[in-house]
């Protein structure tokens, strides 16, 4: 996990409780302690998560409607049921018993962040999806 240090960092400075970041190839470059627990099933996760993203529609975007159908376990945590898909931000958040989701796509990968209840769901959003910009920036 060295050099991705500073991003878990900073995703649980805004509020995150528990993240990953997994490559459009399907490999998986970090993943937050709790959900490492359960790797090998939170592994099918993130590769069902990128499959999604790769059926994109016309607009380059996953499609709504399988994210919203299935929902998304990330174990330990119980179901995410997602509640909204932004076609233009390349985004979808959804929410748990007691936390919040955000699935930030970006040009080489996912960055996915899960928060907590004191948490707003908008402020996590904005900050995950500009560290998911600064990311497709910065990588090759």
């Amino acid at each position: 996990m060295s050099g991705w240090e500073s991003y878990i960092a900073a995703i649980k400075e805004f509020g995150g409780e528990s993240s990953a970041l997994v490559g459009k190839n399907g490999s998986v470059w970090f993943m937050s302690s709790d959900w490492e627990s359960n790797r090998a099933e939170n592994e099918k996760t993130l590769l069902n998560l990128v499959k999604q993203y790769a059926n994109e529609d016309e607009e380059g975007v996953a499609d709504p409607y399988e994210l919203r159908q299935h929902g998304v376990v990330l174990k330990p945590d119980p179901k995410y049921k997602i509640a909204r898909v932004d076609k233009e931000s390349g985004f979808a958040f959804g929410k748990g018993e007691s936390k919040g989701l955000v699935i930030a796509d970006f040009k080489q990968g996912l960055l996915i962040g899960a928060h907590g209840p004191k948490v707003s769901s908008e402020n996590f959003n904005v900050r995950l999806t500009g560290l998911a910009k600064h990311l497709e920036s910065s990588l090759p």
